[in-house]
């Protein structure tokens, strides 16, 4: 755990080799806010002064101006620093650690993203830096407060002892008991940012899903709107219960502030009017020594404020610098990392292979051992649950095994090269995935002035989806949704899963891994699909995984898993002739099929 001194360092030294420019002007900005603050004081104070000299009305005059001038560069200087040093902050948040952010977020092991408490770390995270006066942005905006408040102390502790100590006493323990109070309240909102952020997590799911076109019919189908509508203000009851008892911490003190600040005025102003009335104080020191009680007092309560502001910054710093630390994928960062033969099928073999999810007890997969012979085609089926998903997750690298071995030609996966590896596999999965963008880019998954035309159209045309693609005005140059492009489409659920399909073509990969991918398309559609894939694939690897056990006869090979085991292997008419597993959940969908062909 990150210390708040470690974090204050961290981020200070972050934006030191970011840009140096930025500590230079704050220092400047800090200086010229202060002498703003003392020119508020020193100008009533000034005028009285002249006026008190008797120095006619040329001097009054000469002195106001001046005064006036010094005031009026002050002050301009101040506006100019403040804008501009705004920006440099807000340049830094966003230029710097909110790409970085993402960069890493897309980077991280797969297999701890998918945590809970990874999605909490990261909207935790995120709320670092989202706004102006939060996390990295707010420390350096606090920071200006902070510094310029303390040096108007030291400026207005100086006027004021010139007039009685005690008072500087009686501010400073005023003061201290604000402090205290204030720091309670405070160090309870950040003892409840763990509770919020669980619900923020809750809540931003629901938004995403009231949002989701593509979860649009369902929810009009089924009625959903009234349920998610209602758990969506569950949820926002209990995270304004939790802000009404911070808000309460916050009232208490404020009471508090305001009692103190009533006892202060009363004392000191009491104390200057009599040193006035006495005649031992002139009118220009009494109001000098009045501005300077009231300054001291407004410092003190900005840095109190400011100082608990950046606890909180630097609370969110430390979750942010906790994120960073999430862990690549083994392998990932290797001084060695061997690299694949070029134009070579690829075998895959596991040996002795568990897998349970980081902290979990139950195992996903126990010990299988299986080879994806190179050239062959597997594949793998079983009921929902089995361990399929897992398998293709493990293959990709996105899962490293628990317990066992994976090689790919030989080479442990995890000491490959990433970036070649995942030049050499493709995978479809069943939640097709596209962005915003062409569909040409998003076949290639390039610039559009980086994709080849040609081969982009034909693996669109194997994958079935040029017919759709060449009736539009822009054909593969056209957006999917309406994010970028007013005229972009919508795909439906099977021809986007065509797309992801052309995507893997495209690639013209060594091993192609299809994960339930037809899931969207009926049996029939999915049993040609997968035997035009496996006419495409000749001498290449793949993997097929299927519910729908006759969609996977043409295969060289099935692995029947069940439990997190290979309970059963071999060809298609071995596994009927054994009469086991799979002979009985492929006589049962066989029957299921027979049934809505007699219905038709």
């Amino acid at each position: 755990m990150y210390s708040l001194w470690s974090n204050y360092i961290y981020i200070h030294r972050e934006l030191w080799h970011y840009s140096k420019k930025p500590f230079l002007f704050q220092a400047l900005e800090i200086v010229s806010q202060v002498l703003t603050g003392f020119f508020g004081i020193l100008l009533p104070a000034g005028i009285l002064l002249f006026l008190e000299q008797s120095s006619g009305f040329s001097g009054f005059a000469l002195g106001t101006l001046v005064l006036f001038l010094c005031y009026a560069v002050v002050f301009v200087s101040h506006t100019f620093l403040q804008s501009r040093n705004a920006w440099q902050y807000t340049e830094f948040r966003t230029g710097f650690f909110t790409r970085r952010l993402l960069c890493h977020f897309m980077q991280i092991d797969y297999a701890v993203l998918t945590e809970p408490k990874t999605l909490q770390l990261a909207e935790k995270a995120v709320g670092a830096t989202c706004s102006n006066w939060v996390g990295v942005e707010g420390m350096f905006r606090y920071d200006v407060t902070i510094y310029s408040s303390f040096l108007g102390l030291i400026l207005y502790a100086g006027l004021i002892g010139t007039v009685h100590p005690a008072i500087i006493l009686l501010l400073l323990v005023l003061s201290v008991l604000q402090f205290l109070s204030y720091r309670r309240a405070a160090s309870y909102e950040v003892r409840r940012r763990d509770d919020l952020s669980e619900i923020e997590v809750s809540q931003r799911y629901f938004q995403k899903q009231s949002y989701n076109t593509s979860a649009g019919k369902d929810i009009r189908l089924y009625q959903l709107n009234g349920w998610l509508d209602g758990v969506y203000r569950q949820l926002n009851k209990r995270y304004q219960k939790i802000l009404f008892r911070i808000r309460s911490a916050y009232f208490a003190n404020d009471l508090l502030t305001l009692t103190l600040q009533l006892l202060r005025d009363g004392i000191c102003y009491g104390f200057l009017i009599y040193r006035l009335s006495h005649g031992t104080m002139t009118v220009s020191g009494f109001v000098l020594a009045l501005g300077a009680v009231s300054g001291f007092s407004s410092y003190f309560n900005e840095i109190t404020a400011a100082l608990s502001k950046s606890v909180l910054c630097l609370e969110q710093i430390r979750w942010l610098r906790e994120f960073f630390d999430l862990p690549f994928p083994a392998g990932h960062t290797l001084p060695f990392r061997p690299e694949l033969a070029e134009e070579k099928p690829l075998e895959i073999c596991f040996s002795h292979v568990s897998f349970s999810h980081p902290g979990g007890d139950k195992r996903i997969l126990d010990d299988v051992s299986f080879t994806l012979h190179a050239g062959e085609h597997t594949a793998l089926v079983g009921i929902n649950g089995a361990g399929k998903s897992t398998i293709v997750k493990l293959i990709c690298g996105l899962y490293q095994p628990t317990e066992g071995n994976i090689t790919i030609n030989g080479i442990p996966l995890g000491s490959l090269n990433p970036a070649q590896y995942y030049k050499a596999i493709a995978a479809v999965f069943q939640d097709p995935f596209a962005l915003s963008f062409s569909i040409a880019e998003n076949v290639s998954c390039s610039p559009l002035e980086e994709t080849d035309r040609n081969r982009c159209r034909e693996a669109l045309i194997r994958a079935g989806l040029w017919e759709k693609i060449a009736s539009l005005p822009q054909k593969e140059e056209t957006y999917l949704g309406k994010d970028m492009a007013d005229d972009g489409i919508t795909l439906s659920g099977g021809e986007m899963q065509k797309l992801i399909m052309a995507r893997a073509l495209y690639k013209n990969c060594h091993l192609l891994l299809l994960d339930e991918p037809t899931a969207a398309l009926d049996a029939i559609s999915e049993n040609k699909m997968y035997e035009t894939y496996s006419t495409l694939l000749k001498n290449k690897t793949a993997l097929f995984i299927s519910h729908r056990l006759a969609s996977t006869r043409f295969c060289d090979t099935i692995l029947f898993l069940e439990n997190g085991k290979i309970k059963e292997c071999g060809t298609h008419d071995e596994l009927i002739a054994l009469g086991g597993s799979y002979a009985h959940m492929f006589e049962v969908q066989s029957q299921y099929y027979q049934e809505t062909e007699e219905d038709i």
